[in-house]
């Protein structure tokens, strides 16, 4: 699914440095990151949806260097591929709940011949009742809660089956019942569907559920050791 060698990346004035001198993550395989803000987990997060590109090795994902894509094809990639549960949610306020979450299909045309019936009102009016949002596919996201706000996120990422799903502290704002709620579909998601699933957190509650923990500080001092050795 996922094969990373000899990773570099830096943010351009910045002393920030990211190095991976290996890492590989199975087929749906669920993995949790954990570490200190600023280690570079949402970096990581962010190459492998091809949102950021690596200054040097190799990052594949589904086989696909992303590195040698253009612009537009890491975007049709990632839009096909990849459901991003962004930390900051990144919905778009003039649309609706229910357009927020059918946004990839509104975005890629490709979605829309292939799994059109993942799009349909039906299909998302009851993946919107399974995050406990049913009756606010109406309104715009500025009449959310921040908790509602991060489940439209998480169903717009699920709503198109991608095969890797990225997610970034996915239960931040919600409270204990909708963070477990939130963590059975992904993971039930995950299962049925045999989806990578790579969640990064600070809440150390959750990840008793993941197949590999990987504490990203200590593997990032571990991997920075490697290459100054």
């Amino acid at each position: 699914m996922i094969e990373i060698q000899n990773l570099e990346f830096s943010w351009p004035k910045s002393t920030f440095d990211l190095r991976i001198d290996a890492l590989q993550i199975s087929p749906g395989e669920k993995l949790a990151i954990i570490g200190p803000s600023g280690s570079g987990k949402t970096t990581l997060l962010n190459l492998l949806a091809g949102i950021e590109i690596v200054d040097r090795g190799e990052l594949k994902v589904l086989d696909t260097e992303l590195a040698k894509l253009g612009d537009a094809q890491r975007r049709n990639f990632r839009v096909s591929n990849i459901g991003f549960v962004f930390q900051q949610f990144e919905l778009l306020d003039y649309l609706t709940v229910k357009d927020n979450i059918a946004l990839p299909f509104l975005v890629n045309q490709n979605l829309s011949s292939e799994k059109a019936h993942l799009g349909s009102d039906d299909a998302i009016a009851k993946l919107a009742e399974s995050m406990g949002i049913g009756d606010k596919l109406r309104r715009h996201p500025q009449k959310l809660s921040q908790g509602e706000k991060q489940r439209v996120a998480i169903c717009r990422a699920l709503v198109a089956s991608p095969k890797l799903i990225l997610a970034d502290e996915p239960t931040g704002n919600l409270d204990p019942a909708n963070k477990h709620r939130t963590l059975d579909l992904l993971f039930e998601q995950a299962a049925a569907n045999n989806q990578t699933l790579i969640v990064v957190t600070h809440d150390m509650s959750i990840i008793d559920g993941f197949d590999r923990t990987i504490d990203f500080s200590q593997y990032h001092a571990n991997s920075a050791a490697e290459a100054s050795a």
